[in-house]
């Protein structure tokens, strides 16, 4: 696994590193909200049933039965904490046979007793001594080693190195952002500063075969105040990276990306969503298609009964790992590009702290 596959970043470490599962834990708690009020029929009038099951496409009886499964099912823990593996795919449409990486790599911990999620970011660039190459390429070569679940060998081989038990893993795109803010109405932002980006990447056009900039490229335009934006207006103002000035550096749109999760997180957890039985019923609908077969609606509704009772006090904490520079230490460092032919990564540089420190930074100690 030496041959590294070609790889094209996406933005995906500061959409999911700093909300971590905040916006995926809404959903949950929203359809399996729903579901059981399916299953206790008693707490919800028969009509609002009735929209529910027709937006979520199923009879009352079938989300009776799934909602009856999931409260029944046990919880998939270990020591009370759940963890979670997301990896964003740097999966972009029109890039056509380019290999798929996993851009972001982030592993969360739920504490079902306390409802706190800690997250912990795996750098991409983390080097395998094992498999000779970087882990954000695992889910490449999945592709090979389990062509209908490609996750799993990340999974696999992720849960070795660091010793943490991974009991779901969730991948997720850009795309699926993007569909889900459509879902809900759209997200309300207020842009700080307007900003114009004359070189947009055009997502319908096949950056394999054209090299014409007026074809490649669009020009996308914000103007300063509030607004609301659909989905695919989301992504062009998370995704931005053209614009003259300090629109156009890092720190900006980092915070247009925090800015756009916080939004769809508010949105998500407006309670008056818990009283709309269309929208949870699309949102059932949404989840089924996107992200059951990585949760399934039951492990959903499990997990939900049990943080249902701290759902007030769920909180988010996002950790990275220590980094050894200028004499600094830490648990990755970064070797000359001469000892990788050429490669920008991080070695581990002992492996029991590198352990020791993962569960530390998850667990608030390396005994879990």
């Amino acid at each position: 696994m030496s041959e590294q596959p070609v790889e094209e970043r996406s933005l995906f470490h500061a959409l999911l590193l700093g909300f971590g599962l905040s916006w995926l834990i809404a959903v949950l708690l929203l359809l399996a909200t729903a579901l059981i009020g399916a299953a206790i029929a008693y707490s919800w009038a028969a009509p609002r049933i009735t929209t529910f099951t027709q937006a979520a496409d199923i009879s009352w009886r079938e989300a009776a039965a799934i909602g009856l499964v999931g409260w029944q099912k046990s919880v998939q823990q270990t020591n009370g904490y759940q963890n979670i593996l997301i990896l964003g795919l740097d999966e972009v449409a029109n890039r056509g046979d380019a290999s798929i990486l996993t851009d972001t790599i982030i592993i969360a911990s739920l504490h079902l007793e306390s409802g706190a999620v800690t997250t912990l970011s795996l750098p991409r660039d983390i080097w395998s001594e094992l498999y000779q190459t970087k882990i954000n390429s695992l889910y490449y070569y999945g592709q090979d080693r389990y062509p209908n679940q490609p996750e799993r060998f990340t999974t696999e081989v992720l849960s070795e190195l660091t010793e943490v038990p991974i009991h779901h893993t969730l991948v997720i795109s850009l795309e699926r952002l993007a569909e889900l803010i459509d879902l809900v109405g759209g997200i309300d932002v207020t842009v700080a500063t307007g900003f114009t980006d004359l070189l947009f990447p055009r997502s319908d056009v096949d950056i394999q075969t054209e090299n014409d900039p007026a074809k490649l490229y669009q020009t996308v335009v914000f103007e300063a105040g509030p607004q609301r934006l659909s989905g695919a207006r989301a992504l062009e103002y998370i995704r931005s990276r053209k614009a003259e000035g300090k629109q156009g550096g890092d720190e900006a749109r980092n915070d247009r990306q925090q800015q756009v999760i916080q939004s769809l997180f508010s949105r998500l957890s407006d309670s008056d969503n818990f009283r709309n039985p269309e929208l949870l019923g699309r949102l059932f609908a949404y989840y089924q298609i996107a992200f059951s077969r990585f949760i399934s609606i039951p492990e959903a509704i499990a997990t939900t009964k049990a943080i249902y009772p701290v759902r007030s006090a769920i909180s988010f904490k996002g950790n990275s790992l220590s980094i050894q520079a200028n004499g600094k230490a830490g648990v990755l460092s970064h070797p000359p590009l001469t000892e990788y032919n050429g490669q920008w990564l991080y070695v581990i540089t002992n492996l029991a702290e590198f352990r020791s420190e993962i569960k530390q930074k998850l667990y608030g100690t390396p005994s879990n």
